[in-house]
């Protein structure tokens, strides 16, 4: 398998992607493409107090946000990664260089540092996701500013 047989990377070059059309049962996309960037539909039960302290517009969307979750930079394919606190050490730590190079055979940069996000906000990758970021190039945190970093419901 190789990037161009992940979903993300076919909904990179095909705007009738079937994934970019799935609605949720408000009526709303669960992905939506934003220029060279995939944005993901997140929910969020825990961490609300959180979240308003970052923005109102978070309740003001019920707590919805788009989440980028995957960007296309010329030739280099991006993956933001949300699940652990600090990815880097995980990468470092969990695997010797040999099995690394060979389970994330074009991985060649992963932000160093602890997650920007709250431990309530971050979240597991979907499948979607996880075999997106398994082939791509880049692994890199979110906008320190989540306001910036998310497109809300109410703004499509």
């Amino acid at each position: 398998m190789s990037i161009k047989n992940t979903e993300i990377y076919q909904m990179f070059i095909d705007e009738d992607h079937h994934r970019l059309k799935q609605m949720n049962w408000n009526d709303i996309p669960y992905f939506i493409k934003r220029g060279d960037t995939i944005y993901k539909l997140r929910h969020h039960w825990k961490g609300k107090a959180w979240l308003n302290q970052q923005s109102s517009r978070f309740q003001e969307n019920e707590w919805y946000a788009y989440f980028p979750i995957a960007e296309k930079r010329d030739k280099v394919f991006v993956s933001y990664v949300y699940e652990k606190a600090n990815t880097s050490n995980w990468l470092l730590s969990s695997y010797t260089d040999h099995a690394r190079e060979r389970i994330y055979p074009n991985l060649y940069w992963c932000d160093v540092g602890n997650h920007p996000y709250n431990k309530d906000i971050r979240f597991n990758h979907c499948w979607v996701h996880s075999t997106f970021a398994k082939y791509c190039h880049q692994w890199v945190l979110p906008d320190l500013d989540i306001e910036k970093a998310v497109i809300f419901p109410s703004d499509l």
